[in-house]
């Protein structure tokens, strides 16, 4: 005769089941929650057409609203920020565009750069003030 084997009805052997299924929930900040905004029928279609998975569009949104979020809603950073910023400081300085406006998008771009050098540093900003 042999032994019998162990029956699979164990609660060892069964894997984590019920409302959580064993995973480890997420901190009360990290939580989803529905944001609800209205577009104008017309966008919204294009904005589907161009990005047709729906997690692939609340991504995108959830990109851009935290890079507004960190800017502080100051579009001219999030300019300065682009890679592409100095690509146009070139074309303006190649074309006759007004020295004002070159001036202002070199002064956003030194700005940024300073910024990043204090954060390499270890020197963080705290509201107005920059803490090392």
């Amino acid at each position: 005769m042999t032994k019998p084997s162990k029956l699979l009805t164990s609660k060892e052997s069964k894997t984590p089941r019920g409302r959580k299924g064993g995973r480890t929930p997420l901190p009360e900040a990290e939580k989803r929650e529905l944001a609800q905004f209205y577009l104008p029928r017309w966008l919204l279609a294009a904005f589907k057409e161009l990005i047709p998975v729906a997690a692939d569009r609340s991504n995108l949104v959830t990109k851009w609203v935290r890079a507004y979020a960190i800017s502080n809603g100051e579009s001219d950073r999030l300019l300065a920020q682009s890679p592409i910023a100095s690509e146009v400081l070139e074309y303006l300085e190649a074309t006759s565009a007004p020295q004002e406006l070159i001036d202002k998008l070199e002064s956003l771009i030194v700005t940024r750069a300073s910024d990043e050098e204090r954060i390499d540093k270890g020197v963080t900003k705290a509201g107005n003030s920059w803490i090392v």
